[in-house]
């Protein structure tokens, strides 16, 4: 992907982004979520098997496959195990997070295509599921949902707006150039707290100090940060909000990447 991928903490392995406990022994399911998660499973394996014909990719079709068998299984046997095993490989960690490990690398790996889809199909798991909160998979599709528009965004600017190629000494996770040579970084994150403002502060004032085309940042998020947080936010010279939760906010975050960057509608 030609985004920046930088070394920060928003970038560390899911396995660490998490807050919930592993869980020490099965979980039950009820009759509706074993069938929205069997039902999810399904749909993986049967775009992982379609994938495997109308891509070059090996990544994402086998990630789709692991993601829709774990998710059936769990559906089936209608509770979370703490273990699992599928031939020689064996996972030693609750299924729940098993599976969003899974679901995130498969949407991490997915041709840009197949991207909103896979998105779409995790927001439902979530939503639909409140005990996969907190295993890293939402930051990972907050990443993934802002880079998908972004891309989207660029190929329809008439040449107005480019992609940087990814940098990995950049703290920012996308990087916008305008025709002018402006700069405006990209900060996608989960984290609506105060302490997420100071990192984009000290990012922000990094960034103005060592390049001279940097014009602002843009913050992405998932939802409304909290008040605190606002409030720092509006008193960043250059930082522009943008939130994102769904496809449908493409046009909001155009309109933000444009505002910060002085390009015409």
């Amino acid at each position: 992907m030609t985004i920046t991928a930088p070394p920060v903490s928003e970038r560390a392995p899911l396995e660490s982004r998490t807050s919930t406990p592993a869980q020490s022994a099965p979980a039950p399911l009820s009759v509706t979520q074993s069938y929205l998660i069997g039902g999810a499973g399904s749909a993986s394996m049967l775009a992982g098997a379609v994938a495997v014909f109308v891509t070059d990719s090996e990544a994402g079709p086998v990630g789709l496959l692991a993601v829709g068998m774990i998710l059936f299984i769990i559906g089936v046997a209608r509770q979370l195990p703490t273990r699992l095993k599928a031939g020689d490989y064996e996972a030693g960690w609750d299924a729940a997070r098993a599976a969003t490990t899974l679901f995130a690398d498969a949407v991490e790996d997915a041709a840009p295509g197949q991207k909103l889809g896979l998105i779409t199909q995790a927001e439902e798991l979530l939503a639909r599921y409140p005990a996969l909160e907190g295993s890293g998979l939402r930051q990972v599709l907050t990443e993934e949902l802002a880079g998908e528009l972004i891309r989207q965004i660029v190929a329809d600017s008439n040449g107005q707006l480019t992609l940087a190629p990814a940098d990995p000494r950049s703290d920012w996770d996308f990087t916008i150039l305008g025709v002018d040579g402006k700069k405006l970084g990209v900060w996608a994150s989960t984290r609506r707290d105060v302490q997420a403002s100071k990192v984009v502060r000290n990012l922000v004032h990094q960034s103005f100090d060592q390049d001279p085309d940097f014009v602002g940042a843009l913050v992405v998020l998932d939802s409304e940060p909290n008040a605190a947080a606002k409030s720092r936010y509006a008193a960043l010279p250059g930082v522009h909000l943008a939130v994102v939760g769904e496809p449908g906010d493409r046009v909001h975050l155009r309109e933000s990447i444009r505002n910060a960057l002085g390009v015409s509608p």
